[in-house]
């Protein structure tokens, strides 16, 4: 998808985005999502794996989320489990690789 999408409804499945998912005060989402910035100010139940995520007053997520960037307001629920994004594990093994060849 390469729209911004805006949930007020229910959504259940996997979404996969290059743009900003934000789930309204009446929306929820079940199920995996990708995309490059999710806001939550309704409900997230699954995993959700993003550059930037955004729990709003109000806000809640049970389960996983995986962001570089992860930012929660008071006043929400976040009941699971949180991992930092690195920005390119891959090109930091190969470098780690070749740096220990060229010794």
């Amino acid at each position: 998808m390469k729209c911004r999408l805006h949930v007020d409804g229910e959504i259940s499945g996997k979404i996969i985005s290059n743009n900003i998912i934000s789930i309204g005060k009446s929306g929820k989402i079940k199920g995996e999502l990708n995309a490059k910035k999710l806001i939550v100010s309704g409900v997230l139940e699954g995993e959700a794996d993003c550059d930037s995520v955004e729990l709003l007053k109000g806000g809640k997520v049970f389960g996983k989320i995986i962001a570089k960037d992860l930012m929660i307001e008071s006043d929400t629920i976040f009941e699971g489990e949180s991992q930092f994004k690195k920005d390119d594990e891959k090109k930091l093994e190969i470098d780690k690789d070749s740096a220990s060849k060229n010794l």
